[in-house]
């Protein structure tokens, strides 16, 4: 990615944005099932592609028949695997790798001969989304705590207006046992909030660390794509012997490591 001015930390923040846009976009034939009119369409290439390009092994073509016999619409395999190998070419190169890897997605064992800076794309793009999921996860779990302590404060304070309005004694000790109960779980509360806030910013330090490191590679693989562009041979200076393909092709069969495929 050549840089034509403008902050490079901020292009890269709008690229990793976009990316994720797009990204959501291609999971949605992967990952959320096909939805009636994808199979009726019947492009088997282009689902074919998506799921390459996500990373998919050839047996997710099992779930796509599946997913499209609900319609009783039959899927075409063999333009699936064409679609999916032209996807897996793309999964299969650093660019790709990291972008899957990002998703959360894909299985890079399907790469055979990857370029070890293939295969570290991919690791620091999983390690990014997992930094990413693990510091929404926290945040969510801090904004209930936080939500149940708001819901006590406001049954304690009617609590107290049910009890100012009591004419009789009964009502007035069954009210106080409720409001030393709400209390108890108030104080339960505050402890679980603090332990929420402790865990948020734990979360968010190793996210931010990610995010850093996410953002020097970046440098480094943009660096290897200005270098690749410079090495690629034209028309008028043809290229002599073969050359080293600098993304890995796929590799039909190759098991999936558990944990490893979307």
């Amino acid at each position: 990615m050549v840089n034509c001015g403008g902050n490079p930390t901020t292009k890269r923040a709008k690229w990793r944005v976009s990316l994720l846009i797009i990204a959501a976009a291609l999971g949605l034939a992967s990952c959320a099932g096909l939805s009636e009119d994808t199979c009726l369409t019947g492009d088997w290439n282009t689902v074919g592609y998506l799921d390459g390009v996500n990373g998919f092994g050839p047996e997710k073509v099992q779930d796509r028949l599946r997913e499209c016999g609900r319609y009783e619409v039959a899927l075409d395999p063999r333009q699936y695997e064409i679609g999916r190998e032209r996807g897996l070419s793309v999964f299969c190169s650093p660019r790709g790798a990291l972008d899957a890897g990002l998703r959360g997605v894909g299985n890079i064992n399907l790469c055979r001969g990857a370029l070890p800076l293939t295969q570290r794309s991919y690791w620091i793009g999983r390690e990014y989304s997992d930094a990413r999921r693990d510091f929404q996860s926290e945040e969510n779990q801090y904004e209930y705590a936080l939500s149940s302590i708001r819901n006590l404060r406001r049954d304690l304070r009617d609590l107290r207006n049910d009890w100012d309005r009591a004419d009789d004694k009964e009502t007035r000790d069954a009210i106080d046992n409720r409001i030393r109960d709400k209390r108890r779980r108030l104080d339960r509360e505050r402890d679980r909030v603090d332990r929420a806030l402790f865990d948020v910013r734990r979360a968010e330090r190793r996210f931010r660390d990610v995010e850093r490191d996410n953002d020097r590679f970046l440098f480094e693989l943009e660096d290897y794509e200005r270098r690749k562009a410079f090495e690629t041979p034209t028309p008028e200076m043809p290229s002599v012997g073969p050359q080293r393909d600098p993304g890995a092709g796929p590799v039909q069969g190759v098991p999936a490591i558990p944990g490893t495929e979307g």
